[in-house]
């Protein structure tokens, strides 16, 4: 009895509660870790810490997916051993995995087209050849064929080209729409005025502006007014990019018809033509219109916060304010994402509009901007405040309070600056916003502001760090504590 008194004591005594205690703390902490782990593996937990949310779709893409009515299929054609060893893939292969996640109308799957060509046949067609490293998205009676060459923007670091952007969401998500209902929308851009083409106009991503039309669903076919008379009745909307001279009272009448039955409109000016020639006055009476008065001052921005040292802080080029609409959201709500003003005109209400005509500014200077109006090539302040360069009209059901009829949508500043910043992704919002039937832009994602990239053997070391070693130091830390405090 005695004996079993002392040890009964030895046992619960102070030091060997303290032992206990942290043995116990050590356990539990070790079972919560590995109970993490699992949880995180079986579960396909992930926090998706890239500064642009590369890991998570966009809300539009969302919305896309809870409504879906149809079953989509995604195959990615690609060699799964790849997966492991190449971080584009890698990444590639995340972000479509996001989309069966998302939905369950959706299945993905990667397969090799080399291996399975019997999968593949249904969506080739004659004479073609799809390759490893395409996508395919499928419906029930469409499908859309992604180049992989359109995945990734490449933009010039120095001397080097290096990888800037991932365009997979947007790339996706257009054919994913495609594939619901087979639309295509159709851009026909007005001929005879001598501007750039859309396929010479490159986007930061690397593509043309034209290719990126095209990814979202349009087709873009030429339109001379002048030669055909009227417009088609197929068009989605009409394109007058670059103009270096006016339109003909011709096309005039043609276009005042067209946006009198609904018709929408794009108007990019091209500054140095349209001051020269005093402005384009029958453009200008057009769009006057619609609210929009088109002028010939040019705008300087005095805020040297928004001036840019790599063009020497020219006033006349400046990082734009933007104003909140539907055009501009995507690109506000991107961290580090902006859009440069180049030798923009000022853009102001029309003194005279119709009550049904709706204005809203879209780029704008700061508080401090400036007016110039250029007598004989010499500037001569006009006013200073906020001034507008680009601009939407739309027609409103005064009953409803809906936006019904023509839309309109003018920018003031040079084309040639479409592969600054998100100047083409500004383009592009304008172009969906015009056709506001369910067209869904989704921007480009950057892959030089993402803070940490993987490859397959650090992702094994570090997997191995978290799972192996930090526990393991946790148990040797508590180990040699219990020991040393039995040992007091």
């Amino acid at each position: 009895m005695p004996n079993f008194f002392n040890l009964f004591k030895s046992i619960f005594n102070l030091r060997s509660r303290r032992a206990v205690s942290g043995v116990v703390t050590l356990v539990v902490f070790t079972a919560i870790l590995l109970v993490v782990n699992l949880l995180a593996s079986n579960l396909n937990l992930q926090i998706d810490s890239t500064r642009v949310g590369l890991y998570t779709l966009e809300p539009e893409t969302a919305a896309i997916l809870n409504n879906l009515d149809v079953d989509v299929n995604i195959y990615f054609l690609m060699d799964e051993r790849i997966v492991t060893s190449n971080v584009e893939v890698a990444q590639i292969n995340e972000v479509l995995a996001l989309y069966a996640n998302a939905s369950n109308r959706v299945s993905y799957r990667m397969i090799n087209a080399e291996r399975n060509p019997a999968l593949v046949a249904p969506f080739v067609r004659d004479g073609e050849t799809i390759h490893n490293g395409s996508i395919i998205v499928a419906g029930p009676l469409f499908h859309r064929i992604i180049d992989p060459r359109e995945f990734f923007g490449i933009s010039m670091r120095g001397d080097e080209q290096v990888i800037s952007s991932i365009n997979v969401e947007s790339l996706v998500t257009n054919a994913l729409q495609f594939a619901m209902n087979g639309r295509e929308g159709i851009i026909y851009l007005l001929m005879g005025h001598s501007g750039l083409g859309l396929h010479e106009l490159a986007l930061s991503d690397g593509r043309s502006l034209l290719a990126a039309l095209e990814n979202l669903n349009y087709t873009v076919r030429p339109l001379s007014l002048l030669t055909d008379g009227e417009v088609p009745a197929d068009a989605s909307m009409l394109m007058l990019f670059d103009p270096r001279r006016d339109i003909s009272e011709q096309e005039e009448a043609v276009l005042s018809a067209y946006l009198a039955g609904g018709g929408r409109l794009y108007v990019q000016l091209n500054p140095p033509a349209f001051v020269s020639s005093g402005g384009f006055e029958r453009l200008t009476r057009l769009v006057e219109e619609y609210g929009l008065a088109l002028t010939a001052n040019l705008i300087s921005e005095t805020d040297s916060t928004r001036l840019l040292p790599q063009f020497t802080g020219n006033p006349h080029i400046f990082i734009v304010g933007l104003e909140n609409h539907i055009i501009t959201q995507s690109i506000s709500r991107r961290p580090g994402a902006l859009v440069i003003a180049a030798w923009p005109l000022a853009i102001e209400e029309a003194p005279l509009r119709r009550r049904n005509v709706m204005l809203a500014p879209i780029l704008t200077t700061s508080n401090n901007g400036l007016t110039l109006q250029l007598d004989n090539g010499n500037p001569l302040p006009l006013s200073t405040g906020r001034h507008s360069f680009a601009m939407a009209s739309y027609e409103q059901n005064m009953t409803t309070g809906r936006a019904e009829g023509a839309r309109l949508f003018v920018l003031a500043q040079e084309a040639g600056f479409t592969e600054l910043a998100d100047n083409g992704n500004l383009i592009l919002n304008a172009v969906a916003w015009l056709d506001d039937n369910e067209v869904v832009r989704i921007d480009t994602k950057s892959l030089l502001e993402l803070p940490l990239q993987l490859n397959h053997i650090t992702a094994l070391l570090l997997a191995a760090l978290i799972v192996l070693v930090l526990p393991a130091l946790v148990f040797v830390v508590g180990f040699v504590v219990s020991y040393k405090r039995k040992h007091l």
